[in-house]
Parts: C-alpha cells; sequence; structure tokens
C-alpha cells in the first residue's frame, strides 16, 4: 500500500482502528497539498503503444516531486513502456495551485515517444471553492471506496493483531 500520512501508512491506520491500538500511533496533520498528473501511452485508453523507451530526468527534478512507475518493464534494453498508464507525476507543495503548478511543470522530465496527459488535471481548484466542486456525498463515497479497497489487505493482518503481534 502507497497510502501515507507523513510516516504512517494508511493501513497501519486501519489496522490500529481494527485492533484497537490506534492510539499507539502518532498521526502528524497534514499540511501539504499535492497535484498527481498521469501520462499514458498514445492510444490509450484504447489499444495504446507499448515497448518505447522510458527515461526520467531526475537532474533538475526538485525533492517534492516523484515519478510513480506503471505501465514500465525493465529489459537488457533498459527501461521501456509497457501498457496505457506508463506512470504519474506527483507533486507536494504548500497549496494545491503550486502543487498543480509542479507537476505540469515536471512532465517535461519524463521521455518517452507518443506520451500524452490530461491538461485540466486541478484547473477547478483555480476557480471554484471545495464546497461547491464536491458534495459531502461524493466525499463519503470516495472514503468508502478507499476505506473498502484498503480494508481488504487489513483483514489478512487482522488476525495476526489478535495476539497484538501487528507488523
Amino acid at each position: 500500500c502507497c497510502l501515507f500520512v507523513g510516516v504512517v501508512h494508511l493501513l497501519d491506520l486501519l489496522v490500529g482502528t481494527a485492533c484497537g491500538t490506534l492510539e499507539q500511533l502518532e498521526v502528524p496533520r497534514i499540511t501539504k497539498a499535492a497535484v498527481t498528473v498521469v501520462l499514458a501511452s498514445e492510444g490509450y485508453p484504447g489499444p495504446s503503444s507499448v515497448g518505447h523507451g522510458f527515461l526520467v530526468d531526475q537532474s533538475e527534478m526538485i525533492e517534492d516531486v516523484v515519478v510513480h512507475l506503471a505501465g514500465v518493464r525493465i529489459n537488457s534494453a533498459g527501461m521501456l513502456t509497457s501498457g496505457g498508464r506508463v506512470c504519474s507525476v506527483t507533486a507536494i507543495a504548500n497549496d494545491l495551485p503550486r502543487a498543480r503548478s509542479l507537476a505540469y511543470a515536471n512532465i517535461s522530465r519524463v521521455k518517452f515517444n507518443g506520451s500524452w496527459n490530461r491538461s485540466d488535471i486541478g484547473w477547478q481548484i483555480m476557480f471554484e471553492p471545495l464546497s461547491v466542486r464536491c458534495t459531502s456525498l461524493q466525499l463519503y463515497c470516495l472514503l468508502l471506496r478507499t476505506v473498502i479497497t484498503l480494508s481488504r489487505v487489513a483483514a489478512m493482518r487482522y488476525t495476526s493483531c489478535r495476539g497484538k503481534n501487528v507488523n
């Protein structure tokens, strides 16, 4: 699981809740914002182009920008694209407009033939307040989907915490 809050993984929070050990975890307050932009292969979401050389130029990439690999494979020739959603660029900043700006500014550092991305990710945050963009029900549904997905993994660990041996 890759979702985390500082140094505490979301999975640890779910397991701590299920096992009654949540008070033992130190949960830091989130004060930053993040924006992630997916880079896809030509043709995605339909049949997409694969087998292109893949390179990330990290020489000028700042510390708060991360490239997450998805549709990439490694062989003797190096890294090659292998799927529709090739990677994503995530930027973390003090506010959403800055995080959005950093994410888009660093897309050019990821290189592969046929690369494309949406240009509208996070644009609404620039013009609309949060209350206009999503309702409480939408937020609840998003949280519920996340919890259901992660609870499947947490359930595997739950058995081990019954003896207070949580990994």
